[in-house]
């Protein structure tokens, strides 16, 4: 297997050190959230600082470039691109219940979405 395989086989496993996810009301079990494009990674879902939003943050390991959409088990009223520190840089592509972003090689996406 080639450096690039090994690399991306890595990425693509679970990480230990990730905490597992709290279900509360509101959400069934099961898939809530999907992204279409293996070239993204979905690292943290939490929510925001200073808001009610729930923040996405996606990132880019393997130098592609391309367009992503993220499916929601909820009603999307809003998302917003931000950056490391969750301030607002404009709106982000919806389509109902989805999100679609465009990404750039090893670039991290924060998503705020309410």
């Amino acid at each position: 297997m080639s450096a690039a395989g090994r690399t991306a086989a890595y990425w693509r496993r679970p990480r230990p050190s990730t905490p597992p996810l709290r279900w509360g009301s509101g959400l069934n079990r099961g898939a809530w959230l999907r992204v279409d494009s293996p070239g993204l990674v979905l690292d943290t879902v939490k929510l925001a600082e200073d808001s009610n939003a729930l923040v996405l943050r996606l990132y880019e390991p393997y130098g592609g470039r391309g367009r992503a959409r993220i499916e929601l088990a909820m009603p999307v009223r809003s998302a917003r691109r931000s950056n490391l520190l969750e301030d607002d840089l404009g709106p982000a592509g919806t389509d109902g219940s989805a999100i679609v972003v465009d990404y750039r090689p090893w670039e991290i996406v924060t998503l705020l979405v309410s």
